[in-house]
């Protein structure tokens, strides 16, 4: 194989040659599974990385390694260390996510819409990133999430009621391009976007009042984007008297109880809108518990 470098042409990447490969072609591979699969795609990674500096190695290809994680990939994706279960990811408290909202409201960007999006339907970030214009119906206020961006253990698709606020957003963004949270519509937002806009909300915070956004039970780590996932369960906890079934279904997670396997099947759907309406108005201060 390696005497005939230039030609081999990697199976993930199609019939791209390897001279050819570039950070996009690599991101594009990598995009869909980082998120639900970070292990697999942490591997995928660190594999076509090894594959391009051989060839650059054999002089194929100059010293430029897409797949590089460090100046490359850093700069697109989450690191690794915060991708993950949800319990790992540093979250907001309750009690300050009306106040990040306000905050998060007045940010015009599509990073903060994709942000708000995100946490209104307590979707991955991932599969928020990439959602595309024909999953939504908004007559029927149904998010149709495809398996294999629900979650690695889903296998089919996962129905997603959409709330008011919810929908306002998808109807602000101009259609354009396959992807509602895009940057023209040609090519969808990378996880570094979302995150950025924390980022910059955070520093404003901080330099306030000394702490910012931080997870308080994580030694003061600042929340990312999926950690609002963990911030909706707890309220759903704390604040609410939702089953844990309905709950569990909102964040697509599945248990192999034949109870819970049984609601599964049903996604009780109705139920889930009258608790994502409860987090809407929980969320945007109108209601400060249920």
């Amino acid at each position: 194989m390696l005497g005939r470098l230039n030609n081999y042409i990697l199976p993930a990447l199609g019939k791209i040659q390897i001279v050819d490969i570039s950070l996009s072609d690599v991101e594009s591979v990598l995009q869909p599974i980082w998120d639900i699969k970070n292990e697999t795609a942490s591997r995928v990674r660190r594999d076509i990385e090894k594959i391009i500096d051989l060839a650059t190695v054999k002089g194929i290809r100059d010293s430029n390694n897409p797949a590089r994680w460090k100046g490359f990939l850093d700069q697109v994706f989450a690191a690794p260390s915060i991708v993950g279960s949800d319990q790992n990811q540093p979250a907001l408290a309750v009690s300050e996510l009306p106040d990040f909202w306000k905050q998060l409201n007045a940010v015009e960007s599509i990073g903060a819409l994709a942000l708000q999006f995100q946490i209104l339907t307590v979707a991955r970030p991932g599969a928020v990133r990439l959602a595309t214009w024909d999953e939504f119906d908004l007559e029927k206020k149904v998010w149709t999430l495809p398996a294999k961006r629900a979650s690695a253990k889903v296998k089919k698709n996962h129905l997603v009621p959409l709330n008011e606020t919810a929908i306002a957003i998808i109807k602000s963004i101009p259609k354009q391009g396959d992807y509602p949270f895009s940057i023209k519509g040609d090519k969808a937002i990378s996880d570094a976007t979302m995150g950025a806009t924390i980022e910059r909300m955070h520093k404003q915070k901080k330099a306030v009042d000394g702490i910012g956004y931080v997870d308080h039970k994580q030694q003061q780590k600042r929340i990312v984007p999926h950690g609002f996932r963990s911030t909706f369960k707890d309220w759903s906890l704390e604040f609410t008297n939702y089953p844990d079934e309905v709950t569990e279904l909102a964040l697509s997670h599945v248990n192999s109880d034949k109870t819970r396997a049984a609601y599964a099947r049903s996604q009780l759907i109705e139920k889930r809108r009258y608790l994502m309406d409860d987090w809407q108005h929980y969320c945007t201060g109108e209601q400060q518990n249920v």
